[in-house]
């Protein structure tokens, strides 16, 4: 790690690119390739006048070591699956089927913008605070509370970029096998419930108010069969 006093404070440069710093990069290029030196000053988040205040070799080889961490950055396979970060050990939640509703909802919102912007927030619902750990070495995470994403993710800037390029495959992959099968689930159950709508149309009214349409179609919600019922008409 590369200290930098500024004044009375001292600047702590990692040996690697932060989500965070990534983030202001990704976002900055043109500032990066017009003025280095300000683009500098914004990834160590201080302020221009003190950078430009300093020796010339000091912050040249900062200027150096952080451009060759942004250039050298390569897609890995090796996945964190737990991690210790400011005193917290995280684990990654491998086993998506035990997400909760908000955090499916919270992965669909911030997956389905510019997932760049959000590597933060994913990383937040990906991993969560370890509760135990097996003799086998298997973790148990602590419940996912939508609460917690967003300070989790403030923290998760300052986490290693490798950590996001080792997770995002393990990610992308797991996104890709769920979305397939639910798309062959929802395939099937409009297909059952477009055959049951069709038998019970001819039933006698009087049978029909004894047994609602939203009663026997296969749907995880009385919302979900009236879409499908509305869809199928």
């Amino acid at each position: 790690m590369i200290e930098i006093q500024i004044d009375d404070e001292i600047i702590e440069v990692k040996p690697e690119l932060t989500i965070g710093q990534y983030q202001k990069f990704y976002k900055n290029t043109e500032l990066y390739k017009k003025d280095p030196t300000q683009f500098l000053a914004l990834l160590l988040n201080v302020p221009l006048y003190k950078l430009r205040d300093l020796p010339y070799k000091q912050v040249k080889f900062v200027h150096d070591y952080l451009t060759q961490q942004i250039l050298n950055q390569k897609p890995k396979d090796e996945t964190q699956f737990m991690f210790t970060y400011d005193g917290v050990t995280y684990g990654l939640e491998s086993d998506w089927s035990k997400l909760t509703w908000g955090g499916w909802v919270d992965l669909e919102v911030y997956s389905s913008k510019d997932i760049d912007d959000h590597i933060h927030q994913i990383m937040s619902i990906l991993y969560r605070p370890v509760e135990s750990v097996d003799k086998n070495n298997k973790y148990k995470l602590t419940p996912y509370k939508s609460q917690e994403v967003e300070e989790r993710a403030e923290l998760f800037k300052g986490l290693p970029f490798s950590y996001w390029l080792g997770a995002s495959s393990f990610f992308l992959l797991i996104a890709q096998v769920y979305t397939n099968n639910m798309r062959s689930s929802l395939s099937m159950t409009q297909k059952i419930n477009k055959t049951v709508m069709m038998g019970w149309k001819i039933l006698p009214k009087w049978i029909k108010r004894r047994l609602p349409l939203d009663s026997i179609l296969l749907s995880p919600t009385n919302s979900q069969g009236r879409t499908l019922q509305s869809l199928n008409k």
